[in-house]
């Protein structure tokens, strides 16, 4: 039989070198993502420019909102746009594909902005619904049952 009970201190020193290993090995990849991002980055704004520009435009266009309606959370959209370029390119780059690929889809399905309206046909309303027997089965519903208590053969 195998004892589990074993006080060594070399296991507390050995998981803590695993979970270092572990988060190193994370903040390398993470490290190289953004290398990546920002290496990419202008090619990325250039890729979302041609594919949809009114991503691009919209973006802009809400951080000046931001920075004349919510001053501090305009600042921070500058600061976040500055600093932060590699990733809000792919950002963009991303939305820029999605609503590429949406847009074409709805142009295949045949989904139309300026389509126009359906011909229907109006019904008149005279004695369309016949409410009196769905009265008398509501009325039916909601009459009160007889308790259990109650002696029903008198």
């Amino acid at each position: 039989m195998i004892n589990n009970n074993s006080r060594s201190p070399f296991r507390f020193v050995f998981a803590i070198l695993i979970l270092s290993a572990i988060f190193y090995g994370l903040y390398l990849i993470g490290s190289f993502i953004f290398s990546a991002l920002n290496f990419l980055a202008l090619a990325l704004f250039i890729g979302a420019l041609i594919l949809n520009k009114n991503v691009v435009i919209n973006y802009f266009k809400n951080i000046f909102k931001q920075l004349k309606e919510n001053l501090p959370l305009g600042i921070i959209l500058v600061l976040v746009t500055v600093f932060g370029y590699g990733v809000v390119s792919g950002y963009l780059f991303f939305k820029a594909i999605i609503n590429n690929s949406l847009e074409k889809k709805m142009r295949e399905s045949g989904h139309h902005q300026d389509s126009e309206y359906i011909e229907y046909e109006e019904v008149s309303s005279d004695n369309y619904f016949d409410l009196d027997n769905l009265q008398k089965k509501v009325k039916q519903l909601n009459k009160p049952k007889p308790s259990e208590n109650e002696n029903n053969y008198l």
